[in-house]
């Protein structure tokens, strides 16, 4: 018999919790769940998928992240940036032209060489004759003519000036891989990351301009703030971001898991052990059984790798 010649099985959020209720012994074969234990259900999934993407291992060498890459607009004389979705300027993707003609300080509608990928309501960056760069959003744009922009220059800007645009600030970083600067040839130079106490202590001017070498990156709560060793004078350098982002959440009966393959059995394990402990019932050896050996394959995807392990790169 020919095989199926497909390879994109998956489960969704509620296949994941009836299956670790029927493990636990909660629901019957046939039986349907209620709407509280499926919210429950839910809540516990969700405490485990956030709980594994830490950077400590529940287990040796499973690393539950997915890489992304980003870019990081920088401003002058600033050498500490906030991440995430409210933070400073930085994104997975970008588009950039030039003015087309010298914009006084005021305007609003500047002549651009290319709007190309251009979307209304897009953030947007205009390098300032004074090195600065003026972010606003775009109100609207005629095609590789001219954009309107929300706030006015606050000064100049010459013709040939650079322009950036975006439409999605970044999520929050959960641990930074590395850092590199990106000159405008796009060539890279990596920046070696330094101790919480060489910043504090040995930096001891961190109002001073210069070209960044060192980086420091503390996660928060829904932000984090990425520290250099000096502050930016150079805005037309980008800086090149590849961090660990975080999982997923579970909030439709039918999201599928933010993870490979690999990864269903040790969440329906895992599950069903959390839901028979949150209804009473026995944890036996056997859920246990299942749910370890599901965790030691699925953290074995690449044994040959000295290197983490990582769910998948992203751009």
């Amino acid at each position: 018999m020919p095989s199926s010649g497909s390879y994109d099985f998956t489960v969704n959020r509620d296949e994941i919790i009836n299956l670790s209720n029927e493990m636990a012994g909660v629901k019957g074969i046939g039986r349907v769940l209620s709407a509280e234990d499926i919210d429950r259900s839910a809540l516990l999934l969700n405490l485990i998928v956030k709980q594994w993407q830490g950077r400590a291992d529940f287990q040796p060498g499973i690393k539950i992240f997915t890489r992304k890459r980003a870019y990081l607009f920088p401003q002058l004389n600033t050498d500490q940036y906030t991440l995430g979705s409210t933070g400073d300027h930085a994104t997975a993707s970008y588009n950039s032209s030039t003015l087309s003609a010298a914009e006084a300080s005021g305007q609003t509608v500047l002549s651009i060489t290319a709007t190309t990928g251009m979307v209304n309501g897009d953030y947007i960056g205009i390098i300032l004759d004074d090195d600065t760069i003026h972010w606003t959003t775009i109100v609207s744009f005629v095609a590789s003519t001219s954009v309107t922009i929300t706030t006015q220059l606050p000064s100049t800007a010459a013709s040939g000036n650079t322009v950036y645009w975006y439409t999605t600030k970044i999520m929050l970083p959960l641990s930074m891989i590395s850092v590199r600067r990106m000159d405008t040839s796009s060539n890279e130079v990596t920046l070696s990351t330094m101790s919480l106490g060489f910043y504090e202590e040995s930096i001891l001017n961190k109002a001073t301009d210069g070209t960044p070498s060192l980086y420091l990156y503390e996660r928060g709560v829904t932000t984090g703030t990425l520290m250099f060793d000096f502050e930016v004078e150079d805005t037309t350098e980008i800086y090149r971001l590849t961090f660990l982002r975080p999982v997923e959440d579970f909030d439709a009966a039918t999201d599928t898991p933010d993870y490979p393959q690999e990864w269903f059995r040790p969440l329906v394990g895992q599950l069903s052990i959390d839901v028979a402990t949150a209804n009473g019932r026995p944890v036996t050896q056997e859920m246990k059984d299942y749910r370890d050996g599901a965790l030691a394959i699925a953290g074995n995807l690449d044994p040959d790798n000295g290197e983490e392990v990582f769910f998948q790169a992203e751009t």
